[in-house]
């Protein structure tokens, strides 16, 4: 296994790291492979696991008249110009 020496990191860059890495529980040499790995395209166990949660709080908000208006706008994408088929 090698090792590195990475030189110049200022007391900003520095402290971010350590807190980063606190934050996620691990070690900063274990952050900074992790983060290495992911850039470099060698970590590939999260790569179509990703899970969004920005629009959960919309989930089941609508009501039966919001979706019915929804629906109504909805139609023009449905028609199918057939000009542009032919």
């Amino acid at each position: 296994m090698k090792t590195f020496t990475i030189r110049g990191i200022d007391e900003e860059l520095g402290s971010k790291l350590k807190a980063t890495a606190k934050a996620e529980s691990m070690s900063v040499n274990q952050w900074i492979i992790k983060m290495l790995k992911k850039v470099t395209g060698l970590d590939k166990s999260h790569v179509h696991t990703k899970k969004y949660h920005d629009l959960d709080y919309l989930f089941g908000t609508w009501s039966e008249d919001d979706y019915e208006e929804f629906q109504e706008t909805q139609k023009d994408f449905e028609k199918i110009d057939l000009e542009l088929w032919q």
